[in-house]
């Protein structure tokens, strides 16, 4: 697996040892702790609820959009983007098995699996192209709730076009 994205903080070391008891009392690690303070930033309206290094929306065709960092943008039915945050949300708790989500006619897919302690998404195209996009269960379940409110707008957006 590739490396995932990540980044180093410096705190001093009685803030570590601060931020270690609240993971500690939490039952989580401190990635997880840290995962459920930017939540907690989201849900106070203090964050928007997007997730850095992805796009998702809902097109003028009532299609959802979904690109998740160098991976190519896709544009799927608002069912088809419920399946996807509903596969990326099977794996956030080990363990699972690698799960396809069939994007096209041409054969392109999304291979959605657990590795390790993160979630690896692929997108393989027609060619056998493959491209990568890594995250951990936190940002997945960001993804998952993100993915699902584009589904939703795109329907929205759908019902419009049928009047």
């Amino acid at each position: 697996m590739p490396s995932r994205p990540i980044a180093t903080i410096a705190v001093p070391h009685s803030r570590m040892a601060q931020l270690q008891t609240l993971a500690k009392r939490a039952g989580v690690s401190l990635s997880g702790l840290m995962d459920q303070l930017v939540n907690q930033a989201i849900e106070a309206g203090e964050l928007p609820d997007t997730t850095p290094g992805t796009l998702l929306w809902a097109n003028d065709w009532g299609l959802a959009c979904i690109q998740l960092g160098d991976l190519p943008a896709i544009a799927v039915s608002a069912n088809s983007a419920r399946t996807i945050a509903a596969e990326i949300g099977s794996h956030i708790e080990p363990p699972s098995k690698v799960r396809t989500v069939k994007l096209a006619n041409d054969g392109s897919v999304l291979a959605i699996e657990r590795l390790g302690k993160g979630i690896l998404i692929r997108h393989i195209d027609a060619n056998h192209v493959v491209k990568q996009y890594t995250c951990t269960p936190g940002v997945a379940r960001d993804l998952v709730r993100q993915i699902s409110k584009a589904a939703d707008h795109a329907e929205e957006v759908s019902a419009a076009l049928a009047k």
